[in-house]
């Protein structure tokens, strides 16, 4: 097990001991929320970096209410080691696109999703170089769960994010 400690915010990490794949809990314990229970990391090995490279293949999306109520749509598109991010306003215009290059490496039994030469490429910032960042990832029944700012030296705190998989008749 692994408890990793960002501020307020601890992620408990297990790893399977069996075939069973380990649960994994985001707590707030001064906050007094609950605690958040992901999916399953189960553990990965350096053999499964292709077989990864094959489920993120496509195009992912999510939505996010921020707090003034107002929805927006992300939408994720991974190609050849390469993303396209793109965020949609509440009536459909793209508010934002940015790429970025990707890297996938197993450690200490967890899936790395590492990005860089991340560049606005559309609409607020264009040309605005991002930071780079890692994520641990997982995948599971068609979702993607990414929880970001992990490393010491990324400028974010860690949150999470949870991704579905678009059909591919629908991309």
């Amino acid at each position: 097990m692994r408890i990793v400690r960002c501020g307020l915010l601890f992620l408990v990490i297990s790893f399977p001991t069996t075939a069973r794949s380990a649960e994994s809990t985001l707590d707030l314990p001064s906050s007094g929320v609950p605690a958040v229970k992901l999916p399953p990391f189960e553990a990965a090995s350096r053999d499964d970096v292709a077989a990864d490279w094959k489920t993120l293949d496509g195009m992912w999306e999510r939505r996010q209410t921020i707090p003034n109520g107002t929805q927006i749509r992300f939408e994720k598109t991974i190609r050849d080691h390469a993303e396209t991010l793109r965020v949609y306003g509440p009536d459909g215009s793209l508010l934002r696109e940015q790429t970025a290059d990707l890297k996938i490496t197993h450690q200490d039994k967890l899936r790395v999703l590492q990005w860089s030469n991340a560049t606005v490429t559309e609409g607020a910032g264009v040309g605005e170089k991002i930071a780079d960042g890692t994520s641990v990832i997982t995948f599971k029944d068609g979702k993607w769960v990414s929880v970001v700012g992990l490393a010491r030296d990324e400028p974010w705190t860690v949150y999470v994010e949870v991704w579905t998989k678009v059909p591919e008749s629908k991309q």
